[in-house]
Order: structure tokens, then C-alpha cells, then sequence
């Protein structure tokens, strides 16, 4: 059934890990947009395009000059990972960072526009894209209001997030309001 025909509305949406695998991540914003009661909250986490660069060099690197090199593979999970004891838990990371056969990365002003095509207001981002702030995960206050981030801005951020997000694949997180 689809959620307009059983009224199903959520004060918060939290889609996290989701878009970037689907092979239209906006038109699937826009149907998650349907669950959120007006006034609600959204959070969207996806991969970011400059975050997400040195992971795309090292899958070049692991498909290519070091093709089944499970001493590489192996340096590649730590150094994103750490020490894993849990072998399945390593290889379910690794297909799903090195394997997936989709996956797509945005920008924050690409998602700024989905928000404003959709009154979408904007609220916050993790990383922060405050200004002179440099924490990677800031957790509180990430529903209240911060600054509409301008371009230049973004854009020294999004730079910055190769090296502060790599840990992660580049994943960031927006949160929004419905108007």
C-alpha cells in the first residue's frame, strides 16, 4: 500500500545509509518526504562527493594494482575499521564499501536544493558546516537552527571533509524541517 493510503505520518524521518544505494536518490527523498507530518524533522545521511575521494583512490587502488591482495585489503578495513576481530562484520564492510555495484555521492548544495524544492527547511549538518568549527560529529543541538550554509563556505567544508570524514566513506548527515 502506499503510506498516503494508510496515513501514516512520522513527527521525525530518519533515512540514513539508504539514498546513495538507490538508483534515484532524489525522487526516493521525495517519497520519504510523504511520511513526514508537516513540522516534522529529517534526517538524511549520504555520501559525500569530496568526502567520499579518498575512498574512491583506494578502490581504484584494491580493483586494479593490488586485485586480490588480502594484505591490502586487510590494511584498507583497519585503516577505516580499525583492529576487527569480527571476520564476517570486516567482510560485510568491505563489500559494501569496495563491492557495491551502486552507489552515488552528493554535495551539500545538491541537497540544499532538494530541501528548498520541498520546503525543507534547513536546520543543521554532521559534519557541522558552521564556521570555525571543526568538530566531525557534533550531536548537540543538530534539530535547532544553525546558519543557511552559503557556497563558499560548503565548499571549503566539503574540502575539508576529505581528510575529517574519511573514517567514514565521506558519510554526512542533514537534517531539515518540513514548512
Amino acid at each position: 500500500q502506499q503510506v498516503d493510503d494508510i496515513g501514516m505520518t512520522f513527527d521525525y524521518v530518519l533515512c540514513l545509509g539508504v539514498l546513495h544505494h538507490t538508483a534515484d536518490p532524489y525522487r526516493g527523498f521525495q517519497n520519504i518526504l510523504r511520511l513526514l507530518k508537516p513540522n516534522g524533522y529529517i534526517a538524511i545521511g549520504l555520501y559525500n562527493r569530496f568526502g567520499r575521494i579518498p575512498l574512491k583512490v583506494r578502490i581504484l587502488l584494491a580493483k586494479t594494482i593490488f586485485k586480490d591482495n588480502q594484505s591490502v585489503q586487510d590494511r584498507f578495513i583497519k585503516m577505516q575499521l580499525g583492529d576487527v576481530e569480527d571476520k564476517e562484520r570486516a567482510r560485510g564492510w568491505w563489500n559494501d564499501q569496495y563491492c557495491h555495484p551502486h552507489e552515488s555521492t552528493h554535495t551539500v548544495g545538491e541537497v540544499l536544493s532538494w530541501f528548498k524544492k520541498n520546503d525543507i527547511e534547513f536546520l543543521q549538518s554532521v559534519p557541522t558546516l558552521e564556521p570555525f568549527d571543526d568538530s566531525v560529529l557534533e550531536i548537540a543541538g543538530v534539530w535547532g537552527d544553525s546558519s543557511y550554509p552559503r557556497l563558499p563556505l560548503r565548499m571549503v567544508k566539503q574540502l575539508a571533509w576529505i581528510y575529517t570524514t574519511h573514517r567514514e566513506g565521506g558519510y554526512w548527515i542533514m537534517f531539515g524541517k518540513k514548512k
